[in-house]
């Protein structure tokens, strides 16, 4: 199982915040993954990264836009590599930027909280999940069942993208057009975790450079 092998292959200079180890930890005793896809134009790393982590034995589901927005992913795109090949293809049922879950269907928010991690690509899916804090489903007013909406992540998020904007580099602790791979604040708050900065600086080697993952 190559993940580090499959991430190096886009991420060629590397990645200024690298939580590899702690989503190895995740996969490994995850049963469901639940894989939020971002740009159509990604789509075939996205496929070489869901084999990978099907190798883990982990049922994988990679989730499309419900319906075209900008270059989002589209069931259309995710048809025409092949992802139902390895993975269960579902919709948000949402049209937004991100994934904002009050705007997703019920169906995608069962599958949300069905899973034991999430892998969210592309800064529009960090800026809507990240600050989600850890919690249950609870009921809108519904004894039956149905309506029910996740309160919090119901599993570790680990976010994949590249800091597109001052803004979020700065909330990520780094330059603006890097690189990371990141667990949510949610949980890393949750399990009292270094910050993000600590563990970025944990990287520089000793002349001062950042000891980054470099592509093999």
């Amino acid at each position: 199982m190559d993940i580090e092998g499959a991430i190096a292959k886009v991420f060629a200079e590397g990645l200024a915040i690298n939580d590899l180890p702690a989503l190895r930890a995740a996969l490994q005793r995850a049963r469901r993954v639940l894989y939020l896809g971002d740009n159509a134009g990604e789509i075939v790393f996205d496929k070489v990264l869901v084999e990978e982590m099907a190798a883990s034995g982990a049922e994988m589901v990679f989730a499309v836009k419900g319906r075209p927005i900008l270059n989002d992913v589209t069931v259309e795109d995710a048809r025409a590599v092949g992802m139902g090949e390895v993975a269960r293809v579902i919709s948000t049922g949402s049209g937004e930027i991100g994934v904002p879950l009050a705007a997703c269907s019920e169906a995608f928010r069962g599958e949300f909280a069905a899973a034991d991690l999430i892998i969210s690509k592309g800064q529009g899916n960090l800026e809507s999940l990240d600050d989600v804090p850890c919690g249950i489903l609870l009921s809108q007013g519904s004894q039956s069942g149905r309506g029910l909406i996740p309160h919090g992540v119901p599993a570790p998020i680990f976010f994949i993208l590249k800091a597109k904007c001052e803004v979020t580099a700065a909330a990520l602790g780094v330059t603006m057009g890097e690189m990371v791979l990141v667990q949510s604040r949610a949980w890393v708050g949750k399990k009292g975790k270094r910050t993000r900065k600590e563990r970025k600086n944990e990287g520089k080697d000793g002349d001062g450079t950042n000891g980054r993952q470099k592509r093999r």
